[in-house]
């Protein structure tokens, strides 16, 4: 069965409609797309993305520290211990009792 020119024509019609929307729709999501690149590369964005994570790790390192000293309490208090690869470079550790707020004290001095 063969269609006339108007049905042509409207299922034309509908044809062009439908590509309008879907083309409208790609460039709404590309546009999206491009600005959620724009902010995750922008340097406010990076800037915070690293500061959340030294936050992260430092917090991490402090909770762990607090649980070492707590299992091993003589360990934490009053000890040096070396915290460099060698002798040459002359840096010790020395965790301290902890504050009166929970907290662990911690200080590098030189070897004398």
């Amino acid at each position: 069965m063969t269609q006339s020119v108007e049905e042509l024509r409207r299922e034309s019609e509908r044809n062009r409609e439908q590509l309008t929307k879907t083309v409208d729709q790609l460039r709404l999501q590309i546009t999206d797309t491009a600005a959620d690149i724009q902010s995750k590369v922008s340097p406010q964005h990076i800037k915070s993305e690293v500061s959340d994570f030294i936050s992260s790790k430092t917090a991490s390192w402090i909770n762990s520290l607090k649980q070492h000293a707590k299992e091993n309490p003589m360990q934490a208090i009053g000890r040096d211990r070396h915290c460099g690869a060698g002798d040459a470079d002359g840096a010790w550790l020395s965790a301290a009792a902890f504050d009166d707020w929970g907290g662990a004290c911690i200080e590098f001095k030189e070897r004398a």
